[in-house]
């Protein structure tokens, strides 16, 4: 009882139960099956739109980590949107705004990432990111290195 292959065979007659799903999905993302894990979460948040089992948000997180194992950074950011936007006053819009910018910064838009960052700065001053988004903010703020033209002089 509770290894993938039982899981999976009572998928059938459990798929309508929200938190079964996102126990197979976090089962099959433990086995490294991305594509399989993503479906799964996916299918949580569409039995749970209101997000009453708790498990919708993680599962758009969730979601979003597995496009950036994927190094999918559009993706990952659209997922932690999706997220924020729903449920801009729940229990995980902190960590999705910082998803947000984290996933942003990977993918190369800075200016993205700094919004979000400082969205999470005015949003939360207290919480438990703080530090870690003013540091962010700052190392993304930083003048780009220039490196010395070749040939030039030493």
């Amino acid at each position: 009882i509770g290894t993938l292959g039982s899981m999976l065979a009572s998928e059938k007659e459990k798929m309508a139960d929200p938190a079964f799903m996102y126990k197979l999905a976090e089962r099959l993302l433990s086995w490294n099956r991305l594509d399989d894990a993503d479906i799964r979460y996916g299918a949580v948040v569409k039995l749970d739109p209101e997000n009453k089992s708790g498990d919708a948000d993680d599962a758009l997180l969730q979601q979003a980590w597995v496009c950036r194992k994927k190094e999918n950074y559009d993706c990952a950011v659209a997922h932690a949107k999706d997220c924020y936007n729903r449920w801009p006053s729940g229990e995980m819009a902190d960590d999705a705004t910082i998803y947000i910018a984290y996933y942003s910064a990977k993918g190369g838009k800075k200016a993205e990432a700094i919004a979000a960052y400082n969205e999470y700065l005015k949003k939360w001053p207290k919480g438990e990111d703080v530090e870690f988004a003013k540091e962010q903010i700052a190392e993304l703020e930083k003048p780009a290195e220039t490196t010395p033209s070749e040939g030039g002089s030493q």
